[in-house]
C-alpha cells in the first residue's frame, strides 16, 4: 500500500508543466515526513549499486583508447593521456597487454615483453607507470589485459591451449586460445594480482573467453567427465548442446569468481568488467544471466543491431524487420542495465563528430550504462566530447546516487527459450518476440519496465513489480515465488490492450506520452529519497561510420527523428502534494500542472538539451 502510493508520488511530480521559478524559493528537502523511495527499486539492485565504487558510478562517459606496445615510442603513449585529462576525462581504460605477447612488466610468471626492456631498466615497471601516470592526472585506470591468448605460455605448455573436437588447437585473431580450465587459469591471476597490486582500478576484459568451437582440451574434458560422468566429446556429438553451453559457462563464472577471490585476499578490490559477447542479444547459449548476476558487463554500442546471424538463437529477418531499430537498442541495453551487477560498460567506437558524441553518450547515460567511448589519438578529435565530459561534472553527484527503478516486468527467460532449441522460429514465436513485443508497449508509453532475467527470477528482484508478462504455458516459478503467482500474466493480455487500457490495468505511479515516439525516458531512484527522470532522443542513427549499423538501418527501416520534442508526463495526484518537481538541467522549478483522470501532467521540454534530468522528493 505505502509502496503503490509513493510510486505514484512520483509520477504526478514528473507531470508538471514547466514554469520558470527559481529553484532557490523551493526547498525539495524541507518535507513533514519524509518516504524513502529508493527502497521501492529491487534490494537486489540497490545492494549492487552500494557495492560499486563512486567513481564509476559518477562518471557515466568513459574512455577507451587503443595506445599498443606498438606505441611504445610514440609520445602520445603517455602524452594522449595527458590531452584527455585537459579536456575533463575522468576514466581511461588502457591497454597493458593487448593480444598474445609476453607482460610488459617484469612478472613473476613469464619472461618480460622485449619490447619494453628500456621502461623496464633500473627497477622501473611500465604497467605501474601507466597506471600512476593516470592516478597523477587525476583520472582512474580500468586496465585492458587480454586474457585468452599468450604465445609463450602456449609454446612452453602447448598442453594448455583450446582445441576443437578434432584436437586441434584453436588459433584466433590475436593468437591461440588458452584454457582457462588448465593451470593456464593460475598465470592468469598471478599477473593480475600483480597489476591490481600497482593500483588498477578495474580490469576490462574483452571478447568470448572461451572460444566457440569449443575447449575440448584434455582438462577439460577431464573436468566435464567428474561433473557428468560422461565423456565431453560423446556427449557433444549426439547434439547434447544445453550441457555442453553450461559446462562452458560453469567454467567463465568460476574463473572470474576465483579471481575475485584472489584479489580480495590481496587487499584489493578492482571493478571486473566482463564481456558478455553476444549475449544481451538472447541469440545464444554463450553466458547467461546468472553470470552477470555477478559481474559488470562489458557490451558494443552496435551489439543490439547484429543479434548475431550464426547464433542457435538468430533473430529471424522477418521478425528483424518489423522491430524498428530504436526498440531493438531500448530493448537489449535496458536488458543490460537490469541484468548486470551495476551499470553496464558500453564500448562505443567509430564517433566522430560533436552531434554523433553527444547523441549517442546521451541516449547510453538515459539507459542506465556506462557510454565507454573510443577515442583514437590520431583519427578522434578530443573536442567533440567536451559536452559530454561535462556532464559527469554537471550531473556526476546524482548519477552516483541513481538505481533503476521499474514497475512492471517483462520476462526473457533462457530457460524457456532453451526447451525450444530444436526449433528455433518456436523460441522466436514463444518466448523472445512476445518479450519483444511487451517491452515496446511499455517502453513507448513511459512505464517503468524491468526486463526480468532468470537470475532475477527472486522474490527480492520481483518485490515491487505490479506485472510481469510472461508465456505462462511455458514459465515454470521456482517454489520461492509460489505466493508470488498473481503477479504473472500472458504476454497477449497486454499487447491486445491499446494505451488507455494498459494505464486503467496498471495504473502507474507515472508514465509518459512523447510527441517523438523514439525519445528514451527511464526513471531511476536514490536513498535520499528522490525520484528521477532522465530523457534523451534516439541514438540509432547517428553511428555512420559503423558496418553494423549501416547494415542495421537498411534491416530494421528508418524513421525521422527530431530534436527537440516535448513529452506529457503524468504522475498520480496523491503523490505530489507539492505540485512542483525540480529541472536538474536548466536549475529551475516546474509547477501548475493540469490535471488529468487522477493524474498531474507536466509537459517537459528538451530545449535543444541532448540530456535532461528531472527529480522530485516524496513529502507525504
Amino acid at each position: 500500500m505505502l509502496q503503490q502510493f509513493l510510486l505514484n508520488f512520483c509520477i504526478s511530480f514528473l507531470s508538471f508543466q514547466c514554469t520558470n521559478v527559481d529553484l532557490s524559493k523551493t526547498n525539495f528537502a524541507d518535507s513533514s515526513t519524509e518516504h524513502d523511495l529508493y527502497f521501492q527499486a529491487s534490494n537486489k539492485m540497490q545492494n549492487d549499486y552500494e557495492s560499486m565504487p563512486e567513481w564509476y558510478l559518477h562518471n557515466r562517459v568513459q574512455v577507451h583508447t587503443r595506445l599498443s606496445i606498438k606505441d611504445l615510442n610514440n609520445p602520445s603513449f603517455f602524452g594522449f593521456p595527458e590531452k584527455l585529462s585537459q579536456h575533463g576525462a575522468p576514466v581511461l581504460v588502457r591497454q597493458i597487454k593487448a593480444g598474445n605477447e609476453q607482460p610488459w612488466w617484469p612478472s613473476k610468471v613469464g619472461t618480460l615483453n622485449p619490447q619494453t626492456a628500456a621502461f623496464n631498466s633500473n627497477g622501473q615497471n611500465l604497467a605501474k607507470k601507466i597506471i600512476t601516470q593516470l592516478h597523477d592526472l587525476g583520472m582512474k585506470s580500468i586496465v585492458y589485459y587480454r586474457h585468452t591468448e599468450d604465445a609463450e605460455m602456449y609454446s612452453k605448455h602447448p598442453d594448455w591451449v583450446c582445441t576443437d573436437i578434432k584436437g586441434t588447437p584453436i588459433k584466433k585473431t590475436r593468437g591461440y586460445a588458452m584454457s582457462l580450465n588448465s593451470p593456464y587459469r593460475d598465470v592468469l591471476i598471478e599477473r593480475l594480482r600483480e597489476l591490481a597490486s600497482y593500483g588498477a582500478d578495474g580490469f576490462l576484459f574483452d571478447e568470448v573467453h572461451i572460444p566457440f568451437e569449443g575447449d575440448f582440451s584434455s582438462y577439460s574434458q577431464k573436468l566435464y567427465k567428474e561433473k557428468y560422468g560422461t565423456d565431453m566429446i560423446k556427449d557433444y556429438k549426439s547434439g547434447n548442446k544445453l550441457r555442453f553451453f553450461e559446462f562452458r559457462n560453469n567454467t567463465m563464472k568460476s574463473f572470474f569468481e576465483d579471481l575475485r577471490t584472489a584479489l580480495k585476499k590481496d587487499g584489493n578490490n578492482p571493478m571486473l568488467i566482463v564481456s558478455g559477447n553476444n549475449w544481451p542479444t538472447l541469440s545464444d547459449l554463450h553466458m547467461d544471466s546468472q553470470f552477470f548476476n555477478e559481474f559488470t558487463l562489458k557490451s558494443e554500442l552496435q551489439m543490439p543491431a547484429r543479434l548475431i546471424r550464426n547464433g542457435n538463437f538468430s533473430m529471424p529477418d522477418s521478425i528483424r524487420k518489423g522491430i524498428p531499430l530504436f526498440y531493438i537498442n531500448a530493448f537489449c541495453f535496458s536488458f543490460m542495465r537490469d541484468n548486470s551487477f551495476g551499470p553496464p560498460h558500453i564500448w562505443s567506437a567509430g564517433i566522430h563528430g560533436t552531434e554523433n558524441a553527444n547523441i549517442i553518450t546521451a541516449g547510453l547515460i538515459s539507459l542506465g550504462c556506462i557510454a565507454n567511448v573510443d577515442i583514437d589519438p590520431v583519427q578522434s578529435n578530443i573536442s567533440d566530447f567536451d559536452t559530454a565530459f561535462s556532464w559527469d561534472k554537471q550531473y556526476g553527484e546524482y548519477f552516483e546516487k541513481l538505481v533503476p527503478y521499474s514497475y512492471a516486468g517483462v520476462l526473457a527467460s533462457e530457460k524457456e527459450r532453451n526447451t525450444l532449441i530444436n526449433t528455433p522460429m518456436l523460441a522466436w514465436r514463444n518466448v523472445l518476440r512476445p518479450a519483444y513485443n511487451s517491452f515496446e508497449k511499455l517502453y513507448q508509453y513511459g512505464i517503468p519496465v524491468q526486463i526480468v532475467s532468470d537470475a532475477g527470477l527472486t522474490k527480492e528482484n520481483i518485490s515491487t513489480l505490479k506485472k510481469i508478462y510472461c508465456n505462462k504455458e511455458l514459465t515454470q516459478l521456482p517454489s520461492s515465488l509460489s505466493d508470488q503467482s498473481d503477479k504473472f500474466d500472458n504476454f497477449a493480455s497486454l499487447t491486445r490492450m491499446n494505451q488507455d487500457e494498459i494505464i486503467n490495468s496498471l495504473q502507474p505511479p507515472v508514465y509518459c506520452i512523447k510527441d517523438e515516439e523514439y525519445t528514451h525516458v527511464n526513471y531511476f531512484t536514490d536513498k535520499q529519497g528522490y525520484f528521477y527522470i532522465v530523457i534523451a532522443s534516439d541514438f540509432s542513427k547517428f553511428t555512420p561510420e559503423m558496418p553494423d549499423l549501416v547494415k542495421a538501418k537498411a534491416n530494421f527501416g528508418t524513421h525521422q527523428y527530431t530534436k527537440n520534442s516535448a513529452i506529457k508526463l503524468f504522475i498520480k495526484k496523491e503523490n505530489l502534494s507539492e505540485k512542483q518537481i525540480e529541472d536538474i538541467t536548466n536549475s529551475k522549478k516546474l509547477g501548475s500542472p493540469k490535471e488529468e483522470k487522477g493524474y498531474y501532467v507536466f509537459t517537459l521540454n528538451q530545449d535543444n538539451n541532448y540530456l535532461k534530468m528531472y527529480r522530485f522528493k516524496s513529502n507525504l
